[in-house]
């Protein structure tokens, strides 16, 4: 039996079509972790860098010293800045840019006990304003499910006792 040259040329050129496409998807998929990863570290040296990290001061200060207070206390505003980090963060998580696995990997540690110390301000808050802090309450509920299923929830249901002690640490530790 012998080949046609060309149907061996377009045999050829479907087999490099394929490869090709095979590659690009490679490509896509390496080039979409990376730029995950990238934004994920961006999130991260943001979230301890000097700026953020004189917030989260203020907030924990607060959150350790007052969290009693009513929702309704003008003082919960302290908290805001943290509380838009996390919205951020939630933002590009719902959108699709970032992985909430690595997000669980990277924040849920302080994500769960400041939300879990400003849920109540967060949800009067949001019966005037559904949309404030509306994407990370999104992300806080995926990586509370995370949790729940991954690590036996054990970052998600904090006691006051636990969340003392987590505001302490973060006063402490804080830069000034």
């Amino acid at each position: 039996m012998q080949l046609d040259p060309n149907t061996v040329s377009a045999l050829a050129a479907v087999a490099a079509v394929v490869v090709s496409v095979f590659a690009i998807i490679a490509e896509s998929r390496r080039s979409r972790s990376a730029h995950q990863v990238s934004l994920i570290l961006d999130f991260s040296y943001r979230f301890h860098a000097e700026q953020l990290a004189k917030r989260r001061k203020i907030a924990s200060s607060f959150l350790l010293q007052d969290r009693e207070l009513a929702p309704t206390d003008s003082t919960w505003g302290q908290v805001s800045d943290v509380l838009d980090f996390f919205q951020v963060l939630g933002t590009f998580a719902k959108s699709g840019y970032v992985n909430t696995e690595l997000l669980y990997k990277f924040f849920y540690f302080w994500l769960s006990p400041y939300w879990k110390a400003c849920e109540g301000h967060i949800k009067l808050t949001q019966k005037s304003s559904p949309m404030t802090w509306g994407d990370a309450k999104w992300l806080y509920e995926r990586l509370y499910t995370y949790d729940q299923k991954n690590n036996a929830g054990s970052l998600s249901n904090p006691t006051a006792e636990q969340l003392n002690a987590f505001f302490q640490w973060e006063s402490v530790n804080l830069a000034a």
